[in-house]
């Protein structure tokens, strides 16, 4: 870890072990998206996800669209 920051290397590594184990106790026919990401300016973004990358897109449009159409059943 440098600056007190990971890297994306090392933020990718935990992001595969944390959806290691988020992914054995999914419920059968739901999937998951773990999305995770760096504050400030000049930040990155990981994700790892059970679904593959369009399902993925499509479930963070739906996400994003609930939000602001301010749904309460988020």
């Amino acid at each position: 870890m440098t600056n007190d920051r990971a890297t994306l290397e090392e933020a990718e590594v935990v992001a595969r072990k944390i959806g290691s184990l988020i992914g054995a106790v999914m419920p059968p026919g739901w999937g998951f998206m773990l999305v995770l990401g760096t504050y400030g300016e000049g930040g990155c973004l990981t994700y790892v996800s059970s679904v593959e990358r369009e399902g993925a897109i499509a479930m963070l449009k739906e996400m994003i669209a609930k939000i602001e159409r301010g749904e309460p059943n988020l």
